[in-house]
């Protein structure tokens, strides 16, 4: 994905959320951008999906 793999690209997603730089919001944002740069099936373009329907729901206040 413009010369990075996408296991680096998901690595550095998921810490940046557990470091705070930055949200799911902006996570799901970039995972729908990943997505579109993939062929229409295969495996990674399946695992994103899954992803992208999991992290996709509605806003939930933060627990206490």
């Amino acid at each position: 994905m413009d010369g990075h793999a996408l296991g680096n690209l998901l690595t550095d997603l998921g810490e940046g959320i557990t470091l705070r730089h930055h949200d799911t919001n902006h996570a799901l944002v970039r995972l729908r951008q990943l997505r579109a740069q993939l062929p229409g099936t295969g495996h990674a373009a399946a695992v994103l999906d899954t992803v992208i329907a999991r992290l996709d729901l509605p806003d939930r206040p933060e627990p206490a």
